[in-house]
């Protein structure tokens, strides 16, 4: 078994300032359609922009736990999405390039921590597999 990481950060207001010049283009690149539901019930638009940084940074650590990156190997943003469960615990769902990747390395469990201070968020995400060290 081998422990995997992965972590980023982001200033949140790098992502306020690619939202105010997005025309939806920007957001469908970067989120999936749950992922901009999910954040677009925030009422506050600093905090919505704080939530899309947030996951912004998880799909990043995630891709670099992975040992990919993003777009590399094929795998692009939409194919990390950034879920929570029923307690609002995000969670990462691997799909398309990311998924095949995840199953190449064996991943048996993953999980994604993200916090926001000081004008930033970062996320560490952490992945259990089934390889040889």
């Amino acid at each position: 078994m081998k422990i995997r990481s992965g972590i980023d950060i982001i200033q949140v207001s790098r992502m306020e300032e690619a939202l105010a010049r997005d025309r939806g283009s920007f957001k469908d690149r970067i989120f999936t359609g749950y992922e901009q539901e999910d954040t677009m019930k925030i009422s506050s638009p600093s905090k919505r922009a704080e939530s899309f940084a947030g996951r912004f940074a998880a799909k990043e650590a995630c891709a670099k736990a992975l040992g990919t990156g993003i777009m590399t190997a094929g795998i692009g943003l939409t194919d990390l999405e950034i879920r929570k469960d029923d307690k609002g615990m995000p969670y990462p769902v691997f799909g398309g390039a990311a998924l095949e990747r995840s199953r190449e390395i064996r991943v048996i469990s993953s999980s994604v921590s993200i916090s926001h201070d000081g004008g930033c968020a970062v996320a560490v995400c952490t992945l259990l597999t089934d390889e040889e060290e």
